[in-house]
């Protein structure tokens, strides 16, 4: 009979085991909330695109390579 209970203890080993290996699973599912933080920040990063894109509306009629100052309508419209 002895050696029954020390099946059952090497049972409860390979349990264990099974345990470290959700662990495990658990520290892959951490590292796909970290993908999708990453993911947050592109997106972050995008709406810093676009915000530059509103920079270039706002400038409008001054070129932001070299500062000169396109004809404005009201003046187009005199020339006519």
């Amino acid at each position: 009979m002895p050696i029954l209970y020390e099946c059952r203890d090497v049972g409860d080993e390979h349990r264990d085991v099974g345990d470290e290996h959700r662990k495990v699973g658990d520290e892959h599912r951490d590292v796909g909330d970290e993908h999708r933080d990453v993911g947050d920040e592109c997106r972050e990063v995008g709406d810093e695109h676009r915000d530059v894109g509103d920079e270039h509306r706002h400038v409008g009629d001054e070129c932001l390579c070299c500062g000169h100052h396109s004809l404005s309508k009201t003046y187009q419209s005199t020339l006519f």
